[in-house]
């Protein structure tokens, strides 16, 4: 399981990617909004940094469409007019062009998932024919 790593002045933060909804960023500090089991202790983390840092540490997953904004497309629930709606109950609103950059990568990441998931199935069928 792969872990963003944030080193903060009381100690150090390992996140799963899993547990990661999205990321803003309010002037010079960025807001983590976890989902994971420990989220009613730790519903996010803050520390002072620039998304620039943190985004070469992400995979594929994540979808940095806006300048306030980081987003695991896995948790993507809805998106619809001008907002995103992310499990369990959150929403990012973006303006009309911003919008429409974001679902034409979302779609772009959804048919890669597919595809990605038709050559298991064809790799787990040669595997029982032998």
């Amino acid at each position: 399981m792969s872990r963003l790593v944030i080193n903060k002045g009381c100690g150090i933060y390992t996140i799963p990617f899993d547990d990661i909804l999205y990321m803003e960023k309010a002037l010079r500090k960025i807001r983590i909004h976890t989902g994971g089991a420990d989220r009613r202790h730790y519903p996010y983390v803050e520390f002072y940094g620039k998304f620039e840092d943190v985004v070469g540490d992400l995979d594929k997953r994540f979808l940095y469409c806006h300048r306030s904004y980081v987003i695991n497309m896995d948790k993507i629930v809805l998106m619809t007019r001008n907002t995103i709606y992310i499990a369990p109950n959150k929403s990012v609103y973006m303006g009309r062009e911003t919008y429409a950059k974001a679902r034409k990568i979302f779609r772009k990441y959804l048919a890669e998932k597919k595809a990605e998931k038709q050559v298991e199935k064809q790799m787990e069928k040669r595997v029982e024919k032998r």
